[in-house]
């Protein structure tokens, strides 16, 4: 049974989500990491083995016409769509409507009768798969959604929540965004055929991937790394995490470039630093130059100037960065990939 998932977030968690429940119905083979491209995707495929009963892929695309290529190996019986938002715009003249047709395009690929899984509560993703003619599966926690999760309640170490026919469910990672991911592989594996044990089992005992809001102790910091990778959406996300964390001394948002945002990315950085405000951020550095503009918003939206901190993204600059922490502090690190936010750590350790 083939399962691709695609999204601007969440492929990878949601990936790691279905994993640990079909685990416990049969053998999975799935990407060993974040394989989406045309070198990823066969990768995974080939690595399948006779015995294996569930293949995992995540398809992702940062130019027109990659998921429909990509599409077209996989083909799948189950499809998920975990949502769009404003990444790789570079790639799709600065156009989230055309990132959403991108993603949509991965349902023409279903085999007769599979099952497309998609985010309800996206309207630009649900205006892009509504001619789709394929089984259609939609998830979130708006009214009239036939997968509609319910009583969500997040907390800084985890999320409960119930979804269809009295299902609950308990995870130990932080964020209504994760619990986004796990709807979409509760569904797939109850399609697939696991049992409601299994689902309530296998979310309960997921853990992320390298850092996805893994949560670590150095010294007497506490350190999210949120720093594989970083898109607006995925950036309030992160920021949210952080605001649930109560009693700590401060809560430090460590923030980098977001890359691939085309000609809005500005606007975009922008935005981030309205959310920092929102998040009640009380010490906020930034790495590179577009993430100044994060800075910048978020002096303009009311921020102290003197608890705002602006750096380059050499390991010098990390290095200035831990010195401005002090115990008690919690600490997110988020950026692109590109940026490696995560070598601030490498200091703090050595400090510790």
């Amino acid at each position: 049974h083939v399962v691709a998932i695609t999204g601007s977030n969440g492929k990878t968690t949601t990936r790691r989500m279905l994993a640990e429940i079909l685990g416990k119905v049969g053998k999975v083979c799935e990407a060993p990491k974040s394989f989406n491209n045309d070198i990823g995707v066969p990768l995974t495929i080939l690595a399948a083995q006779k015995d294996d009963e569930f293949l995992l892929v995540e398809v992702g695309t940062n130019h027109p016409g990659e998921i429909d290529y990509l599409g077209r190996i996989v083909r799948p019986a189950v499809a998920i769509i975990t949502g769009v938002g404003p990444s790789h715009l570079e790639g799709f003249d600065d156009s989230i409507e055309e990132v959403a047709k991108e993603k949509a395009g991965l349902l023409d690929h279903l085999v007769a009768g599979g099952l497309a899984i998609v985010n309800g509560d996206d309207s630009l993703l649900c205006k892009a798969v509504i001619n789709k003619l394929v089984k259609k599966a939609l998830f979130g926690m708006g009214k009239g959604l036939m997968w509609q999760c319910r009583d969500v309640r997040c907390g800084a170490r985890g999320s409960v929540f119930e979804a269809a026919d009295g299902l609950k469910v308990q995870l130990k990672v932080p964020g209504e965004h994760n619990v986004y991911n796990a709807m979409a592989a509760l569904i797939a594996a109850g399609a697939l055929g696991a049992e409601p044990g299994d689902i309530v089992a296998g979310l309960a005992g997921f853990e992320p991937e390298g850092m996805r809001l893994q949560v670590r102790q150095i010294g007497q910091l506490t350190v999210i790394n949120d720093a594989y990778n970083a898109n607006p959406a995925s950036m309030a996300a992160a920021l949210a995490v952080l605001a649930m964390r109560d009693g700590a001394a401060r809560k430090v948002a460590v923030l980098g470039d977001m890359l691939e945002l085309g000609t809005k990315s500005e606007e975009l950085h922008r935005q981030v630093g309205r959310k920092v405000i929102e998040c009640s951020v009380d010490l906020l550095i930034t790495s590179g130059k577009m993430a100044e503009f994060i800075a910048a918003e978020a002096v303009e939206a009311g921020m102290d100037g003197n608890v705002v901190k602006s750096f380059g993204n050499a390991d010098s600059d990390f290095a200035e960065m831990a010195e401005l922490l002090r115990a008690g502090d919690v600490v997110l690190l988020k950026g692109s990939r590109g940026m490696r936010m995560e070598r601030i750590m490498a200091t703090l350790i050595m400090e510790s």
